[in-house]
């Protein structure tokens, strides 16, 4: 595969030689071999990919902050079916391309994996959520969005509503089949706006700080309800600012409430036991010289729940069966 990649052995290798407790193999000890690796396993299961504008030699990115988290928690069963691809560079268009081609590529030739996105701006979603549209050139494609702002982003020029997904919707028309997005914050004051997304099939749920744990899981899991029904491939995209800032205070917007992640891993873990689950976007992992990040540890730690269920799940569901 072509593309701008960073040198991940590094990262896995100081990692392997400053572990203090050999007895415990690191998820670091299995990438790092890994990635040595000339070919790439048929029964590959997950896939990581970062995404990154900074130079090759910036070990700060975000996506090497989440790898130094991910790669120092303890391995597991199949843990050898994880890849780490490297990173895309994506300063400009080009770069998006690049992604979108990246995903395509991986979903072409391993159409039952899943693609762990790692990026630090929600400028990328596009570029991941039109890789996997290409790759499955006659499925229909869901998208699940969980960001504080739902309506942020949009623009008004002239008589027309402009955004990335919007870009997405002209260009492909019926292809993304339902679009799903949970938010944090108030409700869209734009009428006008909403009455245009809900005609794209864009279905706005705001959990806000009224509902427990239980009613925020609950209404989760309603929604998916339908878009594992309706379509045949599902992307999920997390803003790492719509979790609750008490939880994740070090991202680059840290909200007053938001999503409790105790709610959000029961519905991750779903999507991971999902067969039709194609990618998951953690974007917002800020850049850090820190050895230990909150926003980095977090995604880590998120991540490694859905790659260990995805590896070791044995249930394949038939299409539009979600228990």
């Amino acid at each position: 595969m072509e593309n701008n990649r960073l040198d991940i052995q590094e990262v896995y290798q100081s990692l392997v030689d400053t572990h203090e407790h050999p007895g415990d193999i690191r998820l670091a000890h299995v990438l790092f071999e890994n990635s040595r690796r000339q070919n790439i396993s048929d029964d590959a299961r997950v896939f990581i990919l970062g995404v990154t504008a900074n130079s090759k030699t910036d070990i700060c990115s975000g996506p090497q902050a989440f790898r130094r988290a991910f790669g120092s928690l303890v391995t597991f069963g199949g843990a050898e079916r994880i890849y780490d691809m490297g990173d895309v560079i994506c300063g400009d268009k080009a770069g998006c391309v690049s992604i979108a081609a990246q995903v395509r590529e991986l979903c072409q030739k391993f159409p039952d994996a899943l693609i762990l996105v790692v990026g630090e701006s929600q400028s990328h979603v596009r570029a991941e959520v039109e890789g996997v549209i290409l790759g499955y050139p006659d499925a229909s494609i869901g998208v699940c969005h969980l960001d504080p702002y739902l309506d942020g982003g949009w623009e008004l020029q002239g008589e027309s509503w402009h955004s990335p997904f919007q870009e997405l919707w002209e260009i492909y028309g019926d292809r993304i089949g339902y679009h799903l997005g949970f938010g944090a914050q108030a409700p869209f004051v734009n009428q006008e706006l909403l009455t245009y997304l809900t005609s794209k099939r864009f279905k706005p749920v705001y959990l806000s700080k009224m509902y427990t744990v239980a009613e925020q899981e609950q209404l989760f899991h309603q929604e998916l309800d339908v878009l594992f029904s309706t379509t045949d491939h599902v992307c999920v995209n997390m803003d790492l600012s719509v979790l609750r800032g008490t939880s994740v205070p070090t991202v680059s917007t840290p909200m007053p409430v938001g999503l409790m992640p105790e709610a959000v891993l029961p519905v991750l873990t779903r999507f991971a036991q999902n067969p039709f689950f194609r990618t998951l976007g953690f974007y917002g992992v800020p850049q850090t010289d820190q050895k230990h990040d909150g926003a980095a540890l977090l995604s880590a730690l998120m991540a490694y729940h859905v790659c260990k269920s995805r590896v070791i799940s044995k249930y394949v569901p038939k299409k539009g069966n979600t228990e």
